[in-house]
C-alpha cells in the first residue's frame, strides 16, 4: 500500500505508574485519546537493517528522536512518511488493531478538519 493514512491516538490513556511522575502525567493527560490526529503520505516500508549496517554509510540516517522511540532492530521494517497535515482539531474515531478502514462519517469528518473547519 502506498497512500495517505490516518494517524490516530489510542483511547487508552496511562496510569500514574507508567508515566513515571507527575508532570509527565499532566502532560500525558492533556493530549486528546480515541482520536485521528493527522494524516500523513506512506510512500515506501524499508527493512530496518540498512539502519544497522554498522557503517557510517547509512543512505537513511535517524534523528535522535527516531533512534531514541524506534525499534530498528533486524528483522523489522519501517513505513517511511512525508507530508504531514495536522488536523485543526482531533476528530474521535472508534479505533482498532492493525491497519483499518475509517467509517464513512469519520472519514467525511477528517477530511473538514484538514480543511480547518
Amino acid at each position: 500500500y502506498r497512500g495517505d493514512f490516518v494517524i490516530c491516538a489510542s483511547k487508552h490513556k496511562p496510569s500514574l505508574e507508567e508515566c513515571g511522575d507527575a508532570a509527565t502525567y499532566a502532560e500525558a493527560m492533556a493530549m486528546p485519546y480515541g482520536a485521528a490526529l493527522c494524516v500523513v503520505e506512506l510512500y515506501d516500508c524499508v527493512a530496518t537493517d540498512i539502519f544497522n549496517d554498522g557503517n557510517n554509510a547509512n543512505p537513511m540516517p535517524l534523528t535522535e528522536m527516531e533512534r531514541d522511540l524506534g525499534d530498528y532492530s533486524p528483522g523489522r521494517f519501517a513505513w517511511l512518511t512525508r507530508n504531514l497535515r495536522v488536523l485543526a482539531k482531533p476528530v474521535p474515531v472508534r479505533g482498532r488493531q492493525g491497519i483499518w478502514n475509517l467509517e464513512p462519517d469519520e472519514a467525511a469528518a477528517v477530511v473538514a478538519a484538514m480543511a480547518g473547519k
